[in-house]
């Protein structure tokens, strides 16, 4: 069957973006980010991997407690999103990170990491695209989850990551 269109990755934001590392655009702060620490050790639990999803986006937990966060959001470039998807699907790519699962994600996302000195919030976004890509293709061709096309996703959502930041 052929693959119907897929979802595209879009940033936040302005798409003119110099060719720099990022880190500014997150909250400086103390944040770790267990996932990819946690070595073999510390499989995060769902409300874990959550609450994680929450330190990485401050606004979206400040309007959470107080119970406005809305069903939708417009942001300045005109992209409509899911508050809470964004939420569901940094808890996805955590879970997967502390399990290691699908084996070998882990050391991708240091590779990653390293490779262009990005933030590890930006390669979880990638991954989180190529998830949401996969479970399009999952849900439109009645196929399972392949690791390998994961893989294969995640690595093209990352080259249309950088192609944004030239």
């Amino acid at each position: 069957m052929a693959r119907n269109k897929k979802p595209r990755l879009r940033r936040r934001g302005s798409s003119q973006r110099a060719r720099t590392p990022r880190r500014d655009v997150y909250v400086e702060s103390d944040l770790q980010f267990p996932a990819a620490d946690a070595g073999t050790e510390g499989e995060l639990t769902e409300d874990e991997a959550y609450e994680v999803a929450l330190t990485m986006h401050p606004d979206l937990f400040e309007m959470q407690q107080q119970s406005v966060l809305p069903e939708e959001f417009t942001d300045s470039g005109g992209n409509v999103w899911s508050p809470e998807m964004h939420l569901q699907m940094h808890a996805l790519i955590e879970r997967q990170l502390s399990m290691n699962e699908p084996a070998g994600i882990r050391d991708r996302a240091a590779e990653l990491e390293q490779r262009d000195e990005l933030h590890p919030h930006e390669i979880r976004h990638v991954f989180a695209a190529a998830m949401a890509t996969m479970i399009w293709e999952m849900t439109q061709e009645e196929i399972a989850f392949d690791d390998q096309r994961y893989f294969e996703l995640i690595k093209e959502h990352y080259e249309e990551f950088l192609a944004t930041l030239l």
